[in-house]
């Protein structure tokens, strides 16, 4: 037997002997991954780029850094949205592109007032592809999954 919305009911043919209500408290646990990464950008995106990123390969005037660390982003929120919604794959996947391109908004206007830092469409352009580029490949490694 197991809660969900408000009504008991029996999920298999034995009886849970303490059923564990679905809270939202168990829900955040899913959403923790992309807000701890989403302080990490925060905080250093806070601070002049490090040394090392300064010499990732910038093609076109998009930072590679951008597209693989947006893509991570991305891929956390499916996480939590494949886990804490009922949404389709293409409503997930477009979701998810849309948070990550939210954020990324978000992070170039702090950087605005970050003395060393600039806040760049170009930035903004990478997030976005880093996104598109990983929710894709979320897609074609879990066809079976996603129905």
């Amino acid at each position: 037997m197991s809660r969900n919305s408000g009504k008991w009911q029996v999920t298999s043919g034995k009886r849970d002997l303490f059923p564990q209500p679905i809270t939202r408290n168990s829900q955040l646990l899913y959403w923790l991954p992309a807000l701890l990464y989403m302080l990490l950008i925060f905080i250093l995106s806070c601070f002049p780029a490090p040394e090392p990123f300064r010499k990732v390969p910038i093609i076109y005037d998009i930072k590679l850094v951008h597209i693989v660390e947006y893509g991570i982003l991305s891929l956390l929120y499916a996480y939590a949205l494949k886990n804490t919604t009922q949404l389709n794959k293409w409503q997930l996947f477009w979701t998810a592109v849309i948070f990550t391109i939210a954020y990324g908004i978000t992070d170039e206007l702090h950087q605005l007032f970050v003395p060393q830092r600039t806040c760049k469409v170009s930035d903004v352009l990478g997030n976005t592809i880093g996104a598109l580029l990983f929710q894709l490949g979320y897609l074609k490694f879990n066809k079976k999954k996603l129905g």
